[in-house]
């Protein structure tokens, strides 16, 4: 049974917007549309305390008032409707925070590092980079709590599949995650937890978990990576 995403413990100031997926020509002459509007009226930036830039790479539907958000969907709440993989709108060493939540698994294994390596470059020396990713460790743990039933672990594993880029081409662990992370250039790598404070609790699948029996198996690897 599935433990959900712990929405009581979310902020009120917290909001997910409703989706909207029109048929493939449709989503993409809107997106065009969109990308032109945003280039005509661009969005105004959150003013953080202290001046601090936070951005939320492939936000989807989650807005947050403190975050910058990039992501190809044409809606309101984004600022920079592009690709994850460039953010040529941000200089070098400009962001306090990335937050990037269940995107990086939708990149070919082949451009992990060269993504991550263009995510770092927004960072300013010291900022973070929090990820949240399936866990592959702990899906083959559902594997095996839920009696080798492929199908429990399928949407988690390959992505939801309902759209062309709602697909996952990479697996991870927390292994071979931090590796990837030390290997751009990163100076360290923890884990973080969902739920902590303000800027880790946006209502995403960074606390996706499901309940089977009396056990509790957390789906997200959740890793922030310090420059």
């Amino acid at each position: 049974m599935p433990v959900g995403l712990l929405a009581g413990q979310v902020k009120q100031r917290l909001s997910v917007v409703t989706p909207d997926r029109p048929r493939p020509f449709l989503r993409f002459a809107r997106l065009q549309g969109f990308r032109i509007w945003r280039r005509l009226f661009p969005l105004q930036w959150p003013v953080n305390p202290e001046g601090r830039l936070f951005i939320n790479v492939g936000s989807g539907y989650v807005t947050h008032p403190l975050f910058v958000n990039v992501d190809a969907l044409p809606a309101a709440h984004v600022h920079f409707s592009r690709t994850v993989e460039d953010l040529s709108p941000f200089n070098d060493d400009s962001a306090d925070l990335i937050y990037v939540s269940h995107c990086l698994e939708h990149m070919s294994h082949r451009k992990v590092n060269s993504v991550l390596a263009e995510w770092r470059r927004v960072l300013k020396p010291g900022g973070v980079l929090r990820l949240g990713v399936p866990d592959f460790d702990q899906l083959l743990a559902f594997y095996e709590a839920s009696g080798r039933n492929v199908e429990a672990i399928q949407p988690v594993l390959m992505g939801g599949q309902t759209y062309a880029l709602n697909a996952h081409y990479t697996v991870f662990t927390e292994q071979s995650l931090t590796q990837r992370l030390l290997d751009v250039g990163f100076l360290a790598v923890r884990r973080w937890q969902w739920g902590t404070d303000e800027l880790t609790s946006l209502p995403d699948h960074t606390a996706e978990a499901v309940e089977v029996g009396e056990r509790i198996i957390h789906l997200s690897l959740n890793l922030e990576a310090i420059k």
